[in-house]
């Protein structure tokens, strides 16, 4: 038989009653009996069958041929019980199945969800009633037609807030305590554990109650759409009924930081400035007091800075701005605060102030960084020093356009004052910039301890016109007439080396310089040749006697060399393309070459002190959200810094502890951290060690925000759960005022409860015990008669 064109008895559901929105169910009036087919499933291949049974019935007949002395009545007797097992064995191969289809009744349930969070307390009905006890009337009102719909539907009333919690059809049991506490309003989540709980039940309706303002911390922020989308693929239809005000009343006195900005790293005694804003509802006209404070101390704040606003309207923003000069190093805590005027309250005072994290440094590492060609190379050298926190690095550009340089020299006492920058990088700069006195004072601060780099360029070192100034006097470069680059001629070929050239560290002096070492001994040398090559350098001819050449291209050029002229340390370079390490790969390197350049020049040795480091991505997260960190150790060589490990644990605001595994990526560590649902303050500490050998450890806090989701902003959303209505619309779902309960609640009852589906069940005689018993019995019996009669 035909299934396609066999009449079967399906059951609709269709939204007919366009004035209510309620859809009914229409039932066929003539109903099929119910039907029933065999089917064949064979084993493995109908071929095999096939085959397995002709070998079968030839094996039945030789064998019959054994027995054909016996009398015609016991030779057709053995015969019989055999050729029954045969068709027994063919019945299990072929595995013949009866489906019949059956029409089965399915009950229907339906589901009011009535909001449970504290936002539900909000006293913004009529006559000043709080949204929770207007829900309370209206199903209290309905309780006689809940009475019969629990009757004829499994009636379940749900309360939800960050959770879930059915009560069945108990009315009173679900609406007590009266007062909801619920600190998330988590509408998605609880559709969503809606739709676990009915599965395989048909949903006939979802009432929904509540002021629709979803707002949930993760894993409970699942977006309500999708789950409204669900119920319409289902034919569900989700009737919302809205409840508060979209302006809260008691939101109308509100003070509340919203923003708080500070430099993550400041210099000790170096200004430091945060800047916030202040959201001021209802206290037009009135002066409000905002402070900072700072901590000095571990649980210790002192107010460091304070500022009055005035809001001008209802619902006021004021940026507010405060400085102040931190003392200590280290990290610390800064925290801008709202006061409340005397004499006002406030419902919410959670967000009257806003912290963050910010590290002092000591002393720092102050840098001058003199550039007269707009070139790439500068911009990632910058880059890679700047991300160390204790390089401060300023930069000034000097135009070498023609009317640019009409004003030259340029006067530059003041950022050549002797202490105010511990180290100098000199780029692409001719030297008619400078006055004598400025050059002269720049080689009196490095000969008195200063760090000097120079830069490659075609108007650096000779070719710049250094070799007739005070300058020439500690650089490592021998003086040699003629080397000079004037700007109205043609870039001279004879003073440049062309690339390209693959900078290798010298085979004696270049072993010992830290900026040089990039990878463990051993492999060094191998790391540079991978480092991508100069596009082109300086053309040294002749360097002092004193000077040391620290690195060399392929072709024997010096390209790095060195010379110490008193106190201080002067490091020359040839090339201005290191910048294509970046772009290829070895920003690492990149950043460990600059940094421990400008740490050469100046004399300081990093590595008899290790510091582990630990950067946050953020210093102020929401409750559930996850915070993702880095960590690593600086001033140790690099075959220490690849080969240390690091442990990490994380302090929770209660005082408990937790490890956080770390991933390796790139050559820096990196970690996750989830567990961010108690408000407070979290402290990160990370351990290094290499062989045994503790190399520091390091710490850094961040802020989990005590927000109260439900009360820093009460208003309504309405317009949320009209938007859900509608996604089932063509199933019946809409938004309903308050009044229109009731009427919905009739117009369920109404609707036939159950509805008959069809369904295919399916019968295996084959795989009966009852068919293994048949073919062991007849076996036994065969055996039997067969010894009964002398034949075995």
């Amino acid at each position: 038989m035909d299934r396609n064109s066999r009449d079967q008895a399906l059951v609709r559901g269709k939204n007919c009653d366009e004035s209510h929105g309620a859809p009914y169910f229409e039932y066929l009036s003539v109903q099929p009996p119910m039907s029933s087919e065999w089917h064949l499933n064979p084993v493995h291949s109908l071929t095999l069958v096939t085959i397995c049974g002709a070998l079968l019935l030839a094996a039945l007949f030789w064998l019959g041929r054994e027995t054909s002395r016996l009398s015609p009545g016991r030779h057709w007797t053995l015969f019989g019980l055999r050729l029954l097992v045969f068709l027994a064995v063919i019945l299990l191969l072929l595995r013949p199945t009866l489906v019949t289809s059956e029409l089965k009744e399915q009950s229907a349930s339906i589901c009011v969800m009535v909001d449970d969070s504290r936002s539900m307390q909000t006293e913004d009905e009529l006559n000043g009633t709080s949204r929770w006890n207007a829900v309370q009337q209206d199903l209290r009102q309905s309780t006689k037609v809940l009475d019969e719909l629990a009757k004829k539907y499994e009636l379940e009333i749900v309360r939800f807030s960050q959770e879930s919690q059915p009560f069945g059809s108990q009315l009173d049991k679900a609406l007590a305590p009266d007062r909801p506490t619920g600190s998330q309003t988590a509408i998605g989540g609880a559709l969503e554990d809606l739709l676990r709980r009915a599965n395989n039940k048909r949903l006939a309706a979802v009432i929904l109650q509540s002021d629709g303002a979803q707002q949930a911390y993760p894993p409970r922020d699942q977006s309500p759409q999708s789950a409204a989308r669900r119920l319409a693929d289902l034919g569900t239809p989700l009737y919302t009924i809205p409840y508060g005000q979209e302006r809260s009343l008691t939101q109308s006195r509100d003070l509340a930081v919203t923003e708080l900005l500070a430099g993550p790293t400041v210099y000790v005694k170096n200004i430091l400035t945060a800047t916030g804003t202040i959201r001021l509802n209802g206290y037009v006209n009135q002066p409000i007091q905002v402070q900072l404070l700072y901590e000095t101390a571990p649980g210790k704040e002192e107010v460091v800075g304070s500022a009055t606003v005035t809001p001008q309207q209802p619902d006021d923003l004021a940026a507010v701005e405060i400085s102040f000069t931190p003392e200590k190093p280290g990290e610390h805590k800064l925290t801008l605060r709202v006061l409340t005027p005397d004499g006002t309250t406030e419902t919410v005072t959670n967000n009257n102030q806003l912290s963050t994290f910010v590290t002092v440094l000591e002393g720092g590492l102050n840098i001058l960084y003199l550039e007269g060609e707009a070139r790439v190379e500068q911009r990632f050298l910058r880059r890679s020093l700047n991300f160390s926190p204790d390089m401060r690095v300023d930069f000034e550009f000097f135009d070498p356009q023609p009317k640019s340089r009409a004003r030259w020299p340029i006067n530059l006492e003041a950022q050549l004052k002797p202490g105010k920058y511990n180290a100098y990088i000199l780029g692409d700069v001719d030297s008619t910039l400078f006055r004598p006195a400025d050059l002269e004072q720049l080689a009196r601060n490095v000969e008195q301890g200063a760090g000097l780099i120079l830069l490659g360029g075609y108007h650096s070192f000779w070719a710049g016109g250094y070799d007739r100034t005070p300058l020439a006097r500690i650089m490592p470069l021998q003086p040699t007439p003629l080397e000079r680059q004037n700007f109205n001629e043609p870039i001279r070929r004879d003073l440049h080396l062309p690339g390209p050239l693959q900078m290798i560290p010298d085979a004696g002096l270049g072993q010992t310089v830290s900026f040089l070492k990039l990878a463990p001994k051993g492999e060094n040398e191998n790391f540079w040749k991978q480092l991508p090559a100069l596009k082109g350098a300086n053309k040294w001819t002749k360097l002092k006697v004193n000077a040391k050449v620290l690195a060399r291209s392929q072709h024997g050029d010096p390209l790095i060399a060195a010379v110490e002229p008193g106190q201080g340390r002067v490091l020359a370079f040839a090339g201005d393309t290191t910048w294509q390490w970046v772009m290829q790969g070895f920003e690492s390197a990149h950043k460990t070459f600059w940094r421990q350049a400008i740490l050469w020049v100046l004399k300081i040795d990093e590595s008899a002190n290790g510091t582990v480091w630990v950067k946050l991505d953020q210093r102020r997260v929401s409750p559930g959200r996850r915070i993702d960190f880095t960590t690593g150790v600086r001033g140790v060589p690099p075959e220490i810094a690849d080969q240390a490990n690091f442990t990490a644990v994380v302090h929770f605001p209660d005082g408990k502890t937790r490890n956080v595994s770390l991933a390796n990526t790139a050559g820096e560590w990196g970690g996750s951290f989830g567990e961010t649902l108690i408000p407070g303050e979290y402290r990160i500490e990370v351990a290094g060690d290499h062989d045994g050998k503790a190399l520091g450890m390091g710490k850094a806090r961040f802020i989990v925000l005590d927000q109260d989701l439900e009360l820093n902003n009460a208003a309504a959303r309405p317009s949320l759960l009209q938007s859900l209505s509608l996604m089932t619309a063509k199933s019946g779902g809409k938004q309903l005022a308050r009044n229109e309960l009731a009427n919905l609640l009739e117009e369920l009852l109404k609707q036939p409860p159950v509805v008959e589906v069809e369904t295919q069940v399916k019968h295996t005689p084959w795989d009966r015990p009852e068919v293994l018993l048949f073919i062991v019995g007849l076996l036994t019996l065969e055996w039997y008669l067969r010894k009964k009669w002398g034949w075995v």
